[in-house]
């Protein structure tokens, strides 16, 4: 990000470059290579990953926030407001991801994984539990769960996980999920979701390595008003 930095717009190849001034909490929005609808939010600062200590400071920047906001820009390609519970931002597990910068997937989810979500969400609380069923994703993974409420997000969900896994887990064999969601009754809210990779998932075997971008659908069928085009 060359001229994430130096106040150039437009800020190329960025999208977007927020709080340039102050790299330590800002971040630029770049549209990825993936699908037409999908975006990325990137942290000036030097961030490894999920596994990085600097996301679960006190003061450590609400990234997962800020990729909320970012939504805007799926939205704009998209040429229309896109209801909260078809977007999800992923941030993947150390071990499924692409590049060692933390870099959280934008995009819309697949209609299945909204219609599963949405069966969930009467069982879900403010505590990580289990869901009953797993996710229709390309391996139905298992994940776990949590609620939050607000239309913002306003808790650090990198810390909460954190916070759930203790000294028995480590961050860097986890995905972070948060979906938009709302309860029956119109309460917004979130649904934050991890699954944790295995130790010795390849390419090859198709096991768990943490990788959640399959819960993306990069067409955005979900959100287009003629899903053939």
């Amino acid at each position: 990000m060359p001229t994430a930095t130096q106040g150039i717009y437009p800020p190329a190849p960025c999208t977007a470059v927020v709080d340039a001034e102050h790299p330590s909490r800002g971040y630029a929005v770049f549209k990825d290579r993936a699908g037409r609808y999908q975006y990325l939010v990137l942290p000036l600062a030097r961030i490894t990953g999920i596994e990085s200590p600097k996301l679960l400071r006190p003061d450590a920047p609400n990234y997962l926030a800020d990729a909320w906001l970012a939504r805007m820009y799926t939205e704009a390609a998209l040429g229309r407001p896109v209801p909260r519970e078809d977007i999800a931002l992923v941030v993947n597990s150390a071990h499924g991801r692409s590049q060692n910068q933390l870099h959280i997937h934008v995009d819309c989810v697949k209609p299945s994984v909204r219609e599963a979500l949405q069966h969930a969400l009467p069982h879900l609380t403010r505590t990580w539990n289990m869901l009953p069923m797993r996710l229709p994703d390309a391996h139905g993974r298992r994940y776990i769960a949590r609620w939050v409420e607000g239309k913002r997000l306003t808790i650090n969900p990198f810390a909460a996980l954190a916070g759930h896994l203790g000294d028995k887990d480590q961050m860097q064999w986890h995905s972070l999920v948060v979906a938009g969601a709302r309860r029956v009754d119109g309460t917004p809210g979130f649904i934050l979701l991890s699954t944790r990779a295995e130790a010795d998932a390849t390419p090859e075997n198709h096991k768990n390595n943490g990788n959640s971008d399959n819960l993306h659908d990069r067409s955005c069928a979900i959100a287009r008003p003629d899903p053939k085009k």
